[in-house]
């Protein structure tokens, strides 16, 4: 399919339309995504509330308008499974969705989260200045979200794999354990002289997450084990020294 056949021509479901967000449910734009609710204006304008924000009811006046139709995150993504099921079936169309949802999720939840938090704290202590892009770390977190984090996500929601993964996440994962934690440190060292705050940082948003346990732990010997045991599953016994 191309663009339009998902994001805008008419299914036999849904009716064409030139808004090729109205089927959208997350924005995959942003350093951490949320998911989307779509306010329609009166006067033909219309605006997306990010959920848990504040939706205004149709019939209220907003932004120097009435509003005439609320489409919550929800309604949206089923107006997208609508067109999906021109093609596919239910089992096919939800487990696209499960799959979407959990990458987005596992990027937001492990890696942007606690990356944007700890920049916020370094900006906030002085450790980097409020300029944006004169620290080597800054550029770091742009690569992370803005290049490696949106191809994860966007090749989620498109059925591209490879940017999920090879072009994506496997890159997001590299460059915060080997750019950003170790920029992190230098820069605490740069006007500390020591690493403690870069510690305490690590210790209080990355070692809550247990998808951050090895990297402050080590792998267990049952971990291993279930690595290798996966692994010899597919590939043979013996795969994997």
């Amino acid at each position: 399919p191309t663009c339009a056949t998902c994001h805008m021509s008419a299914s036999p479901r849904e009716g064409k339309t030139h808004n090729v967000g109205e089927r959208i449910s997350w924005t995959l734009r942003p350093p951490i995504s949320k998911k989307l609710n779509l306010v329609r204006l009166e006067n033909g304008e219309e605006f997306d509330v990010p959920d848990g924000g504040e939706i205004p009811k149709v019939g209220d006046e907003a932004k120097g308008s009435k509003v005439i139709e609320v489409l919550t995150s929800d309604q949206r993504r089923q107006k997208m499974k609508n067109v999906c099921s021109a093609c596919h079936t239910s089992s096919v169309i939800e487990g696209h969705y499960n799959q979407f949802d959990d990458v987005v999720e596992l990027y937001n939840e492990k890696f942007a989260k606690p990356i944007a938090a700890i920049m916020g704290e370094l900006k906030k202590a002085g450790y980097i200045t409020k300029e944006p892009f004169d620290e080597e770390i800054e550029w770091t977190w742009w690569e992370i979200w803005h290049h490696e984090g949106r191809r994860a996500r966007h090749g989620a929601a498109m059925n591209g794999p490879d940017y999920t993964w090879w072009h994506g996440l496997y890159e997001v994962a590299k460059h915060t354990y080997f750019k950003f934690i170790p920029e992190l440190r230098e820069v605490a060292q740069h006007k500390d002289g020591n690493e403690k705050f870069a510690d305490a940082m690590l210790e209080k948003y990355f070692k809550p997450i247990e998808g951050h346990d090895w990297y402050f732990n080590g792998l267990s010997k049952d971990a291993i084990d279930k690595v290798r045991k996966g692994f010899e599953e597919r590939y043979g016994k013996g795969a994997m020294k």
